[in-house]
């Protein structure tokens, strides 16, 4: 099931479903403005809650394909007015790596769920940041601002969410570049991810510019996995590292990163032989590193999680 499908449109009815972010370094000095309004990034799976007027909720990802294993969620927002509240998706389950959440959650999903993942999923919970109608979200725009839009989402959901896991996470307004730094520094060195800053503008769904960006703890992109290489010595017949496309016509070599097991670097290979749901050539893969640095050089590169709420990679 996709998000469009669900509201009654066509399945191709808009290729991208949402607004996206984009790296705060990234943009032009010319389109940075003020104030803007700081929300802690987390960690977390992109989710958009759709509850439709006759009551029925789905829990969508970043591409518009239904989520799996949020069957408590979609009954515990069944009391939602109607609308589409966005958020990030995480779990309350102890030491869960996005990796592992991600693995829960993907909507291509077959296999049953181990006894971590039976945690992860019955301890889901959602940090709503934004929120719009459902005639917005069909138009894939709306001049209603941000700070409209947020206080909306409290007026709604505020009482609702009071006595559960999920969360509306609060705005702080940054007035210059000092203050954005220091917030984001904020909540990196909390160990968070980082921070999302908004203007109080209108909602482009597909935008990414200036509108909303982003300050992580760590770089990170979402490469296509090209190739591959397997371990030495006791290693042999597991995935050691993965190969993706990267700019200007390179590759970038990554070993696999927190969340991968052994377990899980057998049966890539296994399934890269054979076939099979972790054949990775072609997949999107968040690719984080320390830094990159002025050469373009990816320091220390892992692979993390599959991206399977992406079509497009950052680099082409």
């Amino acid at each position: 099931m996709d998000i469009f499908s669900f509201i009654g449109l066509p399945e191709d009815h808009r290729t991208k479903p949402v607004m996206l972010v984009k790296h705060r370094d990234e943009v032009p000095d010319s389109k940075i403005k003020f104030p803007v309004y700081g929300q802690v990034k987390r960690d977390g799976i992109f989710s958009a809650v759709v509850v439709r007027a006759d009551g029925v909720v789905g829990v969508f990802g970043r591409t518009g394909k239904k989520l799996a294993n949020v069957e408590a969620l979609e009954q515990r927002f069944a009391s939602f007015p109607a609308g589409i509240y966005l958020g990030e998706l995480q779990s309350m389950a102890v030491d869960i790596y996005l990796e592992a959440l991600s693995g829960v959650v993907n909507p291509n999903r077959t296999e049953p769920l181990d006894y971590i993942g039976q945690q992860i999923k019955d301890n889901l919970y959602i940090d709503f940041f934004d929120m719009l109608t459902i005639k917005a979200f069909t138009d894939g725009y709306t001049d209603v601002t941000f700070l409209k839009r947020h206080a909306a989402l409290e007026r709604r959901l505020g009482k609702l969410v009071s006595n559960t896991l999920d969360n509306i996470l609060p705005i702080t307004p940054c007035h210059n570049e000092v203050e954005v730094e220091a917030f984001a520094k904020m909540h990196i060195d909390a160990g968070r991810e980082g921070a999302v800053f908004k203007l109080d503008c209108d909602y482009e769904a597909g935008h990414k510019g200036y509108r909303q960006t982003k300050i992580v703890r760590t770089v990170s992109y979402d490469l296509t996995c090209i190739g591959w290489e397997e371990g030495k010595g006791k290693y042999k017949g597991k995935v050691a590292n993965l190969i993706f496309k990267w700019k200007g016509g390179k590759t970038v070599k990554a070993m696999l990163g927190r969340g991968w097991t052994h377990e899980d670097a057998e049966r890539m290979y296994h399934d890269i032989k054979h076939g099979g749901e972790l054949n990775v050539i072609g997949k999107i893969f968040a690719v984080k590193a320390l830094q990159e640095s002025s050469k373009g050089v990816l320091r220390l590169p892992k692979a993390g999680e599959l991206r399977h709420d992406k079509e497009i990679p950052d680099v082409y």
